[in-house]
């Protein structure tokens, strides 16, 4: 005789259609039923940025201990930067880069190339496009300048990629620098 074992357990299904897109796709109307009361609605992580750095440390300190390594620290900018991001890819994207990040990461602090990869190949209508101004406007050269520094900073100062981030050969940029010094 089989000793048979009862033990209780949840499911949690995911989709990325409401339940009413999937019941007009004709999906299972029993099973539609029974999950409509049960329904949580989690908005995508574009809309939650104020999440973005408490998920990097989550995801952080489970791939330090998957990949059986000291805790790895987050670099102060990065949350920061990856708030402009819109994660096309959701929280499984941010998981992603953290677990590619700890795998590469010399030392004690998390790798940012792949963060900063995801960042530089994002398309214009995938990066934030609202721009705040003060109250007083700074001049077309102040802009510039920040801009320039924006994408070497992005870009750890390589001036090839800067230059491409802006959009300007390297030889303008490498121009536009030495104007400002």
């Amino acid at each position: 005789m089989h000793n048979i074992k009862s033990f209780k357990c949840r499911l949690l299904f995911t989709s990325q259609q409401t339940l009413e897109q999937l019941e007009i796709k004709g999906f299972y109307l029993g099973l539609l039923y029974l999950l409509r009361p049960q329904r949580i609605s989690l908005p995508p992580l574009r809309n939650r940025k104020n999440d973005i750095g408490l998920l990097l440390i989550h995801f952080t300190e489970q791939a330090c201990q998957i990949l059986e390594r000291e805790y790895l620290s987050t670099p102060v900018t990065l949350i920061e930067k990856l708030e402009s991001y819109d994660f096309p890819g959701n929280i499984t994207e941010l998981k992603s880069l953290v677990f590619s990040a700890a795998h590469i990461s010399y030392g004690n602090e998390l790798s940012v190339t792949p963060f900063l990869q995801a960042l530089n190949q994002s398309s214009p209508s995938q990066v934030k496009q609202d721009i705040k101004f003060p109250e007083t406007l700074p001049t077309i050269n102040d802009v510039v300048q920040k801009l320039i520094h924006e994408a070497l900073v992005r870009t750890n100062n390589n001036q090839s990629a800067a230059a491409k981030l802006l959009g300007i050969t390297q030889s303008a940029l490498s121009r536009r620098l030495s104007k400002s010094e």
